[in-house]
């Protein structure tokens, strides 16, 4: 569907921006009404006389407070809202962002990295290091910083900036079910940060205030899928989430990748069932990123080895998690008190 034009004027911006949040503040089927008149082309001055002065109101004062917090407001309308979600139903009316970047948005390639919460450690690592490496290749993580899988992401993500592909697009976009001004989980305050200073994003389609509700969780998986060219699922039960952003993806018609894992864990059940029914499976980055013409990039020298705290600090790992790590013959201690990461 093509995008409404909007007026560069200060006014028409703005209605453009209250227009979508108090559309937002609607059920999904007058809501759903609503943002196809604003994709047709409806300004925001005329969408007001539809909303009612009460919701204007309630969207003033969102408005008034994300200036406050530094959250941009993206309106469906805008040219900052990501061209893909645009096209899916029942996409949000209103985006709240936060980034230091003009070039938050993932333009070319992006991929969602998913899989369950309570993953294992060689499943975390595994998470980071091919997020590392589709990331190093210039294309964009989208994730929902959850603890297990979606931190493992992000982290990775972050890691690939030393030697990443020349790229516009964000290393990492964080998807979450609550609003802006704050994390959940709290422990991922500093990697939320870290994704903002790396010139990523961490986005919501709930405004300030909105707290984290378990169906919050299920509609912020649709944006991630929505995002994202492809999905890709690292360690799933059979009842994960993550299963869901993939049957969002296929929904989608977009392309849903599964790690082979080999061996029994219950927590790998719900990815080896989408396997079977017709998902792709993949054992490394490669597989994934040679569907989209792309190849592993040149790590630069020594990139991969890091002084134990920093490699510790970096993947959110405790020493009893380094020891499993080593056993699994994942990463290499080596003299110094420093670490190498070894393939997978």
């Amino acid at each position: 569907m093509r995008r409404a034009p909007v007026s560069d004027t200060s006014e028409n911006t703005d209605n453009s921006k209250l227009a979508a949040i108090a559309v937002s503040l609607y059920t999904p089927a007058p809501r759903a009404e609503l943002v196809s008149l604003m994709q047709s082309g409806v300004t925001g001055a005329a969408l007001r006389l539809h909303l009612g002065s009460g919701k204007w109101r309630q969207a003033e004062d969102t408005l008034r407070r994300c200036e406050a917090l530094s959250i941009q407001v993206v309106p469906i309308t805008s040219a900052l809202y990501p061209d893909l979600l645009q096209q899916v139903p029942f996409p949000p009316p209103v985006l709240y962002v936060r980034s230091r970047s003009e070039r938050w948005v993932p333009r070319q390639l992006a991929l969602a990295v998913v899989g369950t919460r309570a993953a294992s450690v060689e499943a975390c690592a595994f998470a980071s290091k091919i997020s590392m490496e589709i990331a190093r290749a210039g294309v964009s993580i989208v994730s929902g910083l959850a603890l297990g899988i979606d931190g493992a992401a992000h982290r990775g993500a972050i890691g690939s900036m030393t030697d990443r592909a020349e790229s516009e697009e964000p290393p990492t976009v964080a998807v979450l079910a609550h609003g802006l001004d704050t994390i959940y989980p709290p422990s991922h305050e500093p990697l939320a940060e870290q994704i903002v200073e790396q010139g990523g994003a961490i986005v919501s389609e709930y405004a300030p205030g909105t707290t984290a509700l378990k169906h919050h969780f299920l509609a912020r998986n649709r944006i991630i899928a929505g995002m994202s060219q492809g999905v890709v699922v690292i360690q799933a039960g059979s009842r994960s989430g993550s299963l869901v952003t993939a049957r969002f993806g296929a929904d989608f018609g977009r392309d849903v990748f599964v790690y082979q894992h080999t061996g029994w864990d219950e927590r790998h059940s719900g990815g080896a069932e989408m396997i079977d029914d017709g998902a792709m499976s993949f054992t490394g980055s490669a597989e994934i990123l040679a569907e989209y013409g792309l190849a592993p990039q040149q790590q630069a020298q020594g990139v991969e080895e890091l002084a134990i705290d920093e490699f510790l600090a970096r993947h959110a790992l405790s020493p009893a998690d380094l020891l499993k790590l080593e056993l699994a013959e994942i990463v290499e201690r080596l003299p110094g008190n420093r670490v190498r990461v070894k393939a997978v």
